[in-house]
């Protein structure tokens, strides 16, 4: 397909705020949906109507809203995009203090249960 270049300038113009990886991957999401795009007018005998800032801008549009190209999402996944988008949330690492604290706390209950028995 002739248009991936123009449309790959399109989507690293529209994702440089992000970081080198994410930009990698939001860029490869969008070709990707652009290229799904391009299947679908074909199939419908619509291809006068494939321009590559119209393809690049849709995919480019759906990237930031959540929708993937080639996965179904589920809302009731907390780790889906869709429901952290839907609900406001952020999923994060908790870090290694976390994990020390619930270490010394794990440790302590299986003491206290190894007493009992």
């Amino acid at each position: 397909m002739k248009l991936l270049p123009a449309i790959e300038r399109h989507a690293r113009c529209a994702f440089r705020v992000l970081d080198a990886e994410a930009r990698d991957d939001a860029v490869a999401e969008v070709l990707a949906n652009a290229v799904c795009a391009y299947q679908r007018l074909h199939e419908r005998n619509e291809l006068r109507r494939a321009f590559a800032t119209t393809l690049a801008e849709f995919a480019i549009k759906s990237y930031w809203s959540g929708r993937r190209c080639g996965t179904s999402q589920c809302s009731h996944d907390v780790f889906s995009s869709q429901a952290k988008q839907k609900a406001g949330y952020d999923v994060r690492v908790l870090g290694a203090a976390w994990a020390r604290v619930n270490t010394k706390r794990l440790d302590e209950a299986v003491s206290q249960t190894a007493n009992l028995n």
